[in-house]
């Protein structure tokens, strides 16, 4: 008997009945056919993510959005899998979004579900493809507490893991995990070996490496006999980059006759590829020179590299810098071995030879280009423009834009850029601007960069105007100017000296909601500075630290010259004890020197000796500040500014001794300064000492020097000491410019040497050397007027003198 409620269930022994029968059999149909549903969109999930593009990683995760929302509304027939969630895994870990990765696993976990090794190799990789390898231990410590005591990390997460740290740059972590996985019984799989190999490679471990890769040797063979290629290849490529470019070699030749040849996967086989992928490897490196050793080990064992591997070193030479030796690659492999580059390597070797200003070779290079049948394209075009542009040979930039529509290809956008930046190089900026126009005739549209290159190229040539214009219209166009554009422009007419407009576009800027950098504060204080507007070159100053820009030494050093430019001696030396007191920020010799030169402009030759004092005391605790000749240049340019004094000269004559005295090698602008100070005050012989001095240092006197002591002479009717430094100056080949020649003119004309003076105004016309229309009115008035010889000098004069208008590029200094 039973207890009332329950009900008896049939015993083995007891037929079913019909009804019963059924009954169980429809329930197990409906189980058997939900389970079918389930799996069903289980395997359709896991289909339409592996369908979609490697980087839709965005759409993978609407699709497990809506699949958990399906979960959550149908559990019986939408249930979501951990196989949904784990290709959700995979695809981030592709995708490289390790924070995205790790999400994934939290809501798997919420929903009751265990990850398995798949879903946390996939998540480690992911967070070893970014260096997060602190997050992929945590992972992998969650992975041993999600198992157990007693059940080792299986070897996908410990591989992933060893994977991580090598990619992060931890080699030692790397290859404790490797340990681990022997310790535990198991043959490391090769991805294991492969990524502690890659680890030791970066770390330029190439014994580590050695020995490793004989590990996994052993171990394959003992086990299925498989050597991984792809783990050769690797061993091959940090080998390389350790420097051990004869056991990177010696592996590949016996690797050769070992691994059995893939006609279904030929990318699977060995062969020289994996030289190039070493070189390339040791390229991104920045081991250029480990890409050209490989190369000479490869001819050492009689391996003739292929087109690739001189194409891969070539990029290691290029990305290094290293551009000659690039354009010298393609001879070898042309003239040595008789190889045709490719298009690729052509454009590679191209562009290097832009970069060295090698145009002749470029030109070469597309002319060898044609003969061996390659059709250049616009991009080998665009770096032919480039290496024109940096030769400055601008006509050349357009007549090859020219070419390319007369041998069928139409110069794109980036042919035109690269032509208007090489006419913006050699200050052609009518020429930039007429680009653009070429380009909307040729239904081109117009984009950043054009316009960039365009305003530019007026900055280079200080049109300030056309530039702002060129800002307007990019704007009228629906072209959205960048941090670049502003940069370009307020240069632009901060070297035409509209500095008001400078800093109306600064102001544009910031209203568009565009925060300007570092160099766009710095080209507005230059503006400033250089119109002598130092008051409103300190305001922009002042507003660098509201605006999120933090004012460097170089922003302060440039406000600095604002004042020296506007003789605003206490001002400068104001600023200077600001950037002493201002976090972050410490003068260096370039802010003395400016400060210095300020006072002396002002006439505070007191202050400017003062700062001296003080960067000497500064000196003792900051060895950045050592005194040097620019310093000392900067005092005695002080002096030099102050009126004529004697107490001056002497002075000059400490500063020259106290630096000669500590050991400072002084330059032509101190014993300048130090000549100067010394005629001044008429102390001639003082003067000519310093003379002296200047070329017992091994200096060669220039014409400042001789221009300052000769006026002094001929006060002092020293005719032949006056005539004999004329002598010096014909000698040092100085007598070249309309300053030097009215220099000597007047020497010879105080000593009255009149023929003299003619006839080296006759050696000026026959020069070519043109005077300004002032001086040669100054050296009439001063030498010749009233005197003998003053007919003849006035007609020569008069022969020399530039035509009003006219753009004659010699001046007085």
């Amino acid at each position: 008997m039973t207890s009332a409620g329950t009900s008896t269930s049939p015993t083995p022994t007891q037929p079913l009945s019909e009804d019963t029968a059924g009954s169980s059999a429809a329930r197990r149909l409906g189980v058997i056919k939900r389970a079918n549903i389930a799996g069903l969109h289980s395997k359709n999930f896991v289909q339409k993510v592996q369908c979609m593009r490697p980087t839709d990683w965005r759409g993978v995760l609407r699709e497990l959005q809506i699949a958990e929302e399906a979960s959550d509304a149908q559990p019986s027939e939408s249930r979501i899998t951990t196989f949904m969630y784990a290709s959700c895994i995979s695809r981030m870990a592709k995708a490289r979004r390790w924070e995205e990765a790790l999400d994934i696993l939290q809501r798997m976990r919420a929903r009751g579900l265990q990850p398995n090794s798949y879903c946390v190799s996939s998540a480690i990789k992911a967070c070893g493809s970014k260096k997060r390898w602190r997050e992929a231990l945590e992972l992998l410590e969650r992975r041993r507490e999600d198992l157990g005591e007693g059940s080792p990390v299986d070897e996908y997460s410990l591989s992933a893991a060893i994977y991580a740290c090598g990619n992060s740059g931890e080699t030692g972590k790397a290859l404790e995990l490797l340990e681990e996985l022997k310790v535990g019984g198991k043959t490391p799989h090769p991805f294991s070996y492969t990524a502690a190999i890659s680890a030791c490679g970066d770390s330029g471990m190439g014994d580590k490496v050695m020995q490793l890769f004989e590990d996994m040797r052993q171990a394959r063979v003992r086990t299925d006999g498989f050597i991984d290629v792809y783990c050769v290849k690797t061993t091959i490529t940090a080998l390389a980059k350790s420097g051990k470019w004869k056991q990177a070699l010696k592996i590949y030749l016996e690797m050769l006759d070992v691994l059995p040849a893939n006609s279904d996967s030929p990318e699977a086989n060995l062969n020289l590829d994996a030289l190039r992928d070493a070189s390339f490897a040791c390229g991104r490196a920045g081991d250029w020179k480990a890409s050209l050793k490989l190369l000479d080990e490869m001819r050492a064992v009689a391996i003739t590299p292929e087109s690739g591997c001189y194409k891969a070193a070539m990029q290691s030479c290029v990305r290094n810098r290293q551009w000659e030796r690039a354009t010298c690659l393609i001879d070898e492999m042309t003239l040595t071995y008789g190889m045709v580059p490719d298009l690729e390597t052509y454009q590679v070797a191209i562009s290097a030879a832009g970069c060295a200003s090698l145009w002749p070779k470029a030109t070469k290079m597309l002319r060898q280009m044609r003969q061996n049948g390659l059709q250049p394209d616009p991009k080998t075009y665009s770096a032919v423009i480039t290496a024109a542009g940096k030769a400055k040979k601008w006509e050349e930039s357009l007549r090859l834009l020219d070419d390319m529509r007369e041998v069928g290809v139409e110069p794109n956008c980036h042919n035109f850029n690269a032509a208007i930046v090489s006419c913006g190089v050699a200050r052609q900026w009518q020429r930039a601007v007429g680009l653009l126009g070429e380009m909307k005739g040729g239904g081109l549209e117009l984009g950043l960069s054009s316009y960039n290159a365009a305003i530019l190229a007026c900055a280079t040539s200080a049109r300030g105007v056309e530039a702002s214009a060129l800002l307007g219209e990019m704007r009228a166009a629906g072209v959205e100017p960048d941090a670049a554009t502003y940069l370009a422009v307020i240069t632009a007419c901060g070297k035409a000296g509209m500095w008001e407009q400078s800093v109306v576009h600064l102001r544009e800027m910031t209203a568009q909601g565009l925060a300007p950098n570092s160099p766009i504060y710095t080209a507005v204080i230059t503006a400033c500075g250089h119109a002598k507007e130092w008051e409103k070159a300190l305001e922009i100053l002042a507003e660098m630290p509201a605006a999120g820009v933090k004012a460097s030494v170089h922003h302060y050093n440039t406000a600095l010259d604002a004042c020296d430019r506007a003789a605003q001696g206490e001002a400068a030396v104001a600023l200077l004890h600001d950037m002493v007191g201002a976090p972050g920020v410490s003068p260096n010799p370039g802010s003395y020197q400016s400060a210095m030169s300020a006072c002396g402009s002002e006439g505070r030759v007191d202050l400017a000796l003062e700062l001296l004092e003080e960067v000497k005391a500064a000196s003792k605790t900051r060895p950045e500040l050592a005194l040097c000749s620019k310093l000392y240049a900067s005092a005695l340019q002080a002096c030099v500014s102050s009126p004529p004094d004697g107490s001056i000269a002497r002075k000059a004559k400490e500063l020259l001794e106290e630096a000669q005295g500590a050991g400072i090698a002084l330059n032509w602008r101190s014993y300048n300064c130090a000549i100067i100070a010394a005629a001044k005050a008429g102390e001639v012989d003082e003067a000519l000492a310093r003379l002296a001095e200047m070329k017992d240092a091994g200096l060669t006197p220039n014409m400042m020097s001789y221009s300052w002591i000769l006026p002094a002479l001929a006060s002092r009717e020293r005719w032949e000491e006056s005539l004999a430094l004329v002598e010096e100056i014909k000698g040092h080949g100085l007598l070249r410019t309309p300053f030097a020649y009215s220099v000597v003119v007047a020497a010879h004309s105080a000593a009255g040497r009149w023929e003299e003076a003619c006839g080296v105004l006759e050696d000026m016309i026959a020069a070519g050397v043109v005077m300004k229309a002032g001086v040669a009115g100054k050296v009439a008035a001063e030498t010749m007027s009233g005197r003998k010889g003053a007919e003849r000098a006035l007609e020569l004069l008069e022969r020399g003198v530039e035509a009003p208008g006219s753009d004659a590029s010699a001046a007085s200094p």
